[in-house]
């Protein structure tokens, strides 16, 4: 999961949001410690590691929606269905 997360965040830099390592670190064990089992979960817990300014949330939900919309990756990623 650390390595999506890894490069889920290299996609929101590719948009414009300054996320750097130190964030990218936060955002995975952030992320480690939730768990997946509500995709609303998921969300907050990177929004709330990676958007540090209120205009910068439409860029992270475009590219949230791109990353991660397909239910079937989350599942998976959840350890559910393939």
């Amino acid at each position: 999961m650390a390595a999506n997360v890894m490069h889920f965040c290299r996609a929101l830099r590719a948009a414009g949001l300054p996320v750097g390592a130190g964030r990218t670190i936060d955002a995975a064990r952030a992320v480690a410690r939730a768990g997946l089992r509500r995709r609303d979960d998921f969300y907050w817990t990177l929004h709330a590691s990676l958007v540090d300014r209120r205009d910068r949330k439409p860029v992270f939900d475009r590219v949230f929606q791109a990353f991660w919309g397909m239910p079937a990756l989350m599942d998976a990623l959840a350890g559910g269905a393939p």
